[in-house]
C-alpha cells in the first residue's frame, strides 16, 4: 500500500464532521446520530467505483450514500491522493479507480477483517438432555 496514500486519507480521518454545539430544544440532537468518519466515506467511495467500474458523480453519490457537499469534497481529495482518476469522454465525466486505490482499498478490507472477531459455529450437542 502506498504510504503517501495512506497519510493523506488517514489524516484526514482524524477531524470527524461531528459538531457538538448547543442546539435549540426543538430540534433532534444530531450528536447522538452515528456518522461515519470520513476514511469511512472515502473506503465507500472507493468500493462503489471498484465494483460498479468507472461511475458519474451521480451513481458514486447513490451507490455511497452521501450528501452532494460531502461527495465533491471526498472525490476532490481521493483524486488528489491519486486514489481516483476523472475521465472526461464524450458521455459526461466519470471516475475511475486507480491501482494505488485498489491497494489501498484490499489493505483496508483485509485489516477490517482481521479485526473482527471469528464468528466460531458450535455444532449440536448429541448428548441425551438431563432430566
Amino acid at each position: 500500500m502506498s504510504k503517501k496514500l495512506w497519510e493523506k486519507l488517514a489524516s484526514d480521518d482524524l477531524d470527524r464532521t461531528e459538531s457538538k454545539t448547543q442546539q435549540p430544544s426543538n430540534q433532534r440532537d444530531e450528536s447522538k446520530i452515528s456518522k461515519r468518519s470520513r476514511l469511512e466515506r472515502y473506503i465507500d467511495i472507493l468500493r462503489a467505483v471498484n465494483e460498479n467500474g468507472p461511475l458519474r458523480r451521480t451513481h458514486i453519490l447513490y451507490k455511497a450514500n452521501l450528501a452532494w457537499s460531502d461527495l465533491e469534497d471526498a472525490l476532490g481529495r481521493l483524486e488528489d491522493a491519486g486514489a481516483l482518476r476523472k475521465v472526461v469522454g464524450t458521455t459526461g465525466v466519470f471516475y475511475e479507480i486507480t491501482d494505488s486505490g485498489r491497494r489501498f482499498l484490499n489493505n483496508f478490507v483485509s485489516v477490517k477483517e482481521s479485526l473482527e472477531p471469528e464468528v466460531v459455529t458450535r455444532e449440536p450437542s448429541r448428548s441425551k438432555p438431563i432430566a
